[in-house]
C-alpha cells in the first residue's frame, strides 16, 4: 500500500504511518488468536499512542488517495 506504481497509482498509505500500521496489525492478529491472555497495559497505552498519531494521517492518505481516484 505504500509503493507507487508509476503511470497506474500514488500510495494509498504514507511511509510515514506504515510503522504505526504495522504495529496495530500486530495487536489485530494478536488479540484475535490469544484472547484469553492477560494485557500488558504498558502495551496498550503504547498502542492507545500509534493509533492517535495513525489516525489524522490514516485520513490525511485516504483523502490525498480519493482525490487521485476521482481524477482518473
Amino acid at each position: 500500500m505504500t509503493i507507487q506504481i508509476e503511470g497506474v497509482r500514488i500510495p494509498a498509505v504514507s511511509e510515514s504511518n506504515q510503522g504505526n500500521l504495522i504495529e496495530l496489525l500486530k495487536f489485530r492478529h494478536f488479540r484475535r488468536y490469544y484472547f484469553e491472555v492477560e494485557y500488558d497495559w504498558d502495551r496498550l497505552d503504547f498502542l492507545v499512542r500509534k493509533l492517535e498519531q495513525a489516525h489524522p494521517m490514516v485520513q490525511a492518505d485516504m483523502e490525498r488517495f480519493l482525490k487521485f481516484l476521482r481524477a482518473l
